[in-house]
């Protein structure tokens, strides 16, 4: 270094060449242990070497290597900087032994049927809804159950009532809507308006839209009748789902009571009723319901509800056929519960108990006013008329057994449904009629069209 010669022109000797090879060692050794120790990170990981392979240890030959290249080496060596201490490790803690699963209880087939009927022994079982209508007819069926010791058949009848109990004030003011609507109806300032209403929507009129939407918002004002209260009683539609989903489930489970919680020839709650009777007994009761309710409503009322049972009774009977027998069971009921409770609302004593609107009569129609003039005028002279031809209107009707009869019948509710007034078979004739007194017009208007630009021509 004094001379200016390189660095490593100390590390050589001109006398041997191990020297020279001893130097390089050196250089190597150092070269490394600054790679090892070196503070910026590589871009990439360099693959670990595999471990040698093990040789059989032999005697090596013992080079003597100079005093000048030891005292190199050495010097290199004291040039490498002290590596950084080594960080504490911490001491190794004992993680906690995590529980075995073999002290969790194993609901086998045996302990399932030994399983003790209280409260949650549902959601144990495997039926558990979340939140919503169907976990609260859950909690209600098994409370009901458990609480009263009742076989299932018991405590399902008994759910069925205690959720029409519940929803008894929102149906009161439903039927009191439905009352009060009832009697607006039969104003005739009320058909005006809807005819009114019907004819601007046909023509596409809005500013006479407008103004039928206002006159009817004050007939119902003064009436005291908000339409939207007589959606009250469909508040239990929601809960009566949820019981449907609670019992499917309980069924196809199964759980080990409602195998043996039946009655009469349906001892097992979980298959459908053999005998298909509560597919049929379930529809029918849901039929007198709305036939009792429907009693005092309007013709267009009735007609809807009788053509609502005439798609609905026989699907009920389809879809219902392979439900279990619970379910069958809870849907006869409901039925039942609602015939009564519809019975009950067309007394009138019952009606005033709970302050609710008088059920109005249905206007009469005209034949039945007309016969109740003659009726109360006494008797009157006959006079003598000659026969007439019967028009061919007139025509008895079909047998009502008969296949066209059944057709006809199902026609004219359609036609009352939709608000029709008076034969199906006469409201066709009419359309028949205006439909041809329409056509002929165009024709004769064709025809004096071309005569007048005959004549035009001629000129």
């Amino acid at each position: 270094m004094r001379n200016g010669g390189a660095p490593w022109a100390a590390l050589r000797s001109t006398n041997s060449r191990l020297g020279g090879l001893a130097g390089t060692v050196a250089i190597g050794g150092s070269l490394e242990t600054r790679r090892a120790i070196s503070l910026w990170d590589k871009s990439e990981p360099q693959p670990t070497p595999s471990a040698p392979s093990p040789v059989a240890p032999t005697a090596p030959a013992a080079p003597v290597a100079p005093s000048g290249s030891v005292d190199a080496a050495s010097a290199s060596a004291s040039s490498i900087p002290p590596s950084a201490p080594a960080a504490p490790v911490a001491p190794i803690v004992p993680e906690a032994a995590a529980p075995s699963t073999s002290s969790l209880p194993e609901l086998d087939a045996a302990s399932l049927l030994d399983l003790p009927e209280q409260i949650g022994f549902l959601k144990t079982l495997g039926l558990d809804f979340g939140w919503g209508p169907s976990s609260v007819m859950q909690w209600a069926l098994e409370h009901v159950h458990v609480l009263s010791g009742m076989p299932w058949w018991g405590s399902i009848a008994a759910t069925a009532i205690l959720l029409r109990l519940v929803m008894f004030k929102p149906l009161l003011k439903s039927q009191d809507t439905s009352a009060r609507m009832q009697k607006l109806h039969q104003d005739p300032a009320y058909d005006e308006t809807r005819k009114a209403m019907q004819e601007a929507m046909a023509s596409g009129n809005s500013a006479a839209m407008t103004e039928a939407r206002r006159d009817m918002s004050m007939l119902n004002k003064r009436a005291g009748v908000n339409p939207l209260n007589a959606f009250w009683g469909l508040l239990q539609i929601p809960f009566g789902y949820g019981m449907f989903r609670v019992l499917n489930g309980a069924a196809s489970i199964p759980v080990p009571g409602m195998e043996t919680g039946g009655f009469l020839w349906i001892t097992d709650l979980t298959v459908s009723d053999p005998y298909f009777l509560l597919p049929i007994a379930g529809p029918m009761a849901m039929f007198a319901m709305v036939k009792l309710g429907s009693k005092y409503s309007t013709p267009q009322a009735k007609a809807q509800q009788k053509l609502m049972m005439y798609i609905l009774g026989p699907l009920s009977v389809i879809f219902t056929s392979y439900l279990p027998a619970g379910v069958q069971f809870y849907f006869f009921i409901t039925g039942l519960i609602g015939v009564a409770q519809n019975w009950l609302f067309s007394k009138a004593a019952f009606r005033s108990l709970f302050n609710l609107t008088p059920i109005a009569t249905p206007a009469p129609t005209i034949g039945t006013t007309a016969t109740a003039t003659r009726i109360a005028s006494g008797p009157t002279r006959l006079n003598y008329q000659a026969p007439r031809s019967t028009p061919a209107a007139a025509a008895p009707a079909a047998d009502a057994g008969s296949i066209k009869g059944i057709v006809d019948n199902l026609k004219q509710t359609v036609h009352n449904a939709k608000g029709g007034a008076g034969n199906h078979l006469e409201a066709g004739r009419k359309r028949e009629a205006e439909k041809a007194a329409k056509k002929y017009a165009e024709q004769r208007g064709e025809q004096e069209r071309q005569k007048f630009w005959s004549e035009t021509r001629k000129k």
